[in-house]
């Protein structure tokens, strides 16, 4: 495989940064930029059950429930990939740490604002982080227990990820009855309106979890919401601003590779069909937003008066080390907006996205064959050719007998033609 030796690397640093209690812990030691830009807040909590400031230089080792929630969908794939035990019971540990964390309020739970060293202990009374600061922490570990949980059946993992799930949902200030996003908290007072990607985000975990979970109400939910939301941009071209209020100037690939996996999802689900939202989407601002030529660039740059890196930085080679990344602030129109370019969780996003849309095309089941999306794609049974929007053609190369195959037109494809 391409790189697998880069990638042997990074599992070899996954497992030696799992903590003695289990979770994935972040190092501070040596790594000051490791403290920059917490937003859930400084305080940390310890083992004694006592709270700290992350910049207590006694404090050498973090965690959070966004990194756990992503390294547990990551555990999973390694899981689904190899079928080594490591993977699945490390996952478990993480999992049945992470519910000792938890404070339990019977039918919903959260992890308190902060961070955690290894074996910390909670307050079984600490508040409930609520608006953005609840998206942005105890909401980010739905996904990763739901993942797990389909592809293993480990019941813990469904019960955290309910859990969770009720509290953003019911208790977190974040969505009404119909699924309109609530603005909560004073960083979304200040900025004017609800984060959009917080939401979807956290629309994209829960969605995740009732799939997994059988569970038709919540789908329902995620659906009402999906469809209020998908209002609030543009539903031709996929320009979903950053911050819900008026005239707001950019986007961020993040909340356009939410929309479109939550198009994707949702038909896959059999909730609705919204493969023509996915495909109006993927081909103009997803597609835009990824940086697939630097030669504009240069000419931008290479006036600027000269300035020494920042921090931590570099300036060699940038342009052509960020080649296949996804822009941070994207207007409709423009790939940058706001002077800056590229933050890169809109990197890891989009290519998680890019995943989606490649699964999304195809689907199979007892010999027969759907085509969702009219975009290029290789597979078992049959490869797709596209030539969309180039020229009005798509053709099928079937390689195995099938009993049907069915091709979705898309709406703009009409009886005459």
């Amino acid at each position: 495989n391409l790189k697998s030796h880069v990638d042997h690397v990074w599992r070899q640093v996954l497992l030696r940064s799992i903590g003695p209690d289990g979770l994935f812990y972040i190092p501070l030691e040596g790594r000051p930029w490791s403290k920059n830009g917490v937003m859930w807040g400084p305080t940390v909590w310890r083992a004694d059950g006592t709270t700290t400031n992350i910049d207590d230089k006694s404090v050498t080792q973090i965690t959070h429930p966004f990194p756990i929630g992503r390294v547990l969908s990551i555990l999973t794939l390694h899981w689904l990939h190899d079928r080594d035990p490591v993977w699945k019971d490390t996952a478990q540990r993480m999992i049945d740490r992470s519910l000792e964390l938890m404070v339990d309020k019977g039918d919903y739970g959260y992890l308190p604002t902060g961070l955690f060293e290894p074996g910390a202990k909670v307050a079984a009374n600490a508040e409930l982080p609520t608006g953005l600061i609840g998206l942005e922490s105890y909401a980010r570990l739905i996904q990763g227990p739901a993942h797990f949980y389909r592809a293993t059946g480990y019941e813990p993992a469904r019960r955290l990820s309910k859990k969770l799930s009720h509290s953003v949902r019911h208790h977190g200030k974040n969505f009404d009855a119909d699924g309109r996003f609530l603005a909560s908290g004073p960083i979304e007072g200040q900025l004017g309106g609800p984060h959009f990607h917080a939401h979807t985000f956290a629309l994209l975990s829960m969605l995740d979890y009732a799939v997994a979970a059988g569970d038709q109400e919540l789908i329902g939910f995620v659906k009402k919401s999906y469809e209020w939301a998908r209002g609030q941009g543009s539903a031709t071209v996929g320009f979903f601003p950053e911050w819900l209020q008026p005239d707001y100037p950019s986007s961020e690939t993040c909340e356009v590779a939410d929309m479109v996996a939550l198009a994707i999802k949702l038909s896959q689900a059999g909730a609705g069909d919204y493969w023509d939202d996915a495909d109006r989407w993927i081909r103009n601002q997803f597609a835009e937003n990824q940086l697939t030529k630097i030669d504009w660039i240069r000419p931008l740059t290479e006036n600027l008066p000269a300035a020494p890196p920042r921090p931590h930085g570099t300036l060699d080679r940038v342009a052509e080390r960020n080649l296949g990344a996804f822009a941070g602030w994207p207007s409709a129109n423009e790939w940058t907006n706001s002077g800056q370019g590229i933050m890169h969780c809109c990197t890891g996003n989009g290519a998680r996205a890019l995943y989606y849309v490649y699964q999304g095309v195809l689907d199979e089941k007892g010999g027969e064959l759907r085509v969702n999306l009219l975009l290029n794609r290789a597979a078992c049974s049959v490869d797709v050719y596209s030539d969309l929007p180039y020229e009005g053609r798509v053709k099928l190369r079937i390689k195995k007998p099938l009993t049907r195959v069915l091709v979705r037109m898309p709406e703009w494809v009409t009886e005459k033609t």
